[in-house]
């Protein structure tokens, strides 16, 4: 994506996206440290890059356009469900918009 940031103090933030590139971002956040390694074998599985944060417990999920979005998501709803985790789409790219269908 090429996306358009703003600083904020020492840091940076992104104001928009400028331009996407079909990818989407899920956040997790982990209630239960011992569920780390689940996290990284679901995206393992399913050929996905988990990437920590700065913050402790926090992490990244990035899919491609040809990325499996909703198996991802099924299985983090599973996990949800389970107390495990919580997730939030953070930006979805068009090819995974089931309201753009």
């Amino acid at each position: 994506d090429v996306v358009h940031v703003v600083p904020v103090g020492d840091r940076w933030y992104i104001d928009r996206v400028v331009r996407s590139n079909g990818h989407s971002t899920i956040r997790v956040v982990l209630f239960d440290d011992n569920r780390h390694d689940a996290l990284m074998r679901l995206g393992d599985r399913l050929g996905l890059e988990v990437d920590h944060t700065e913050i402790q417990g926090l992490f990244a999920i990035d899919v491609p356009p040809e990325g499996p979005f909703r198996a991802l998501v099924d299985e983090l709803a599973a996990g949800q469900r389970r107390g495990w985790w919580d997730f939030e789409e953070g930006a979805v790219a068009a090819p995974h918009d089931d309201r753009k269908e």
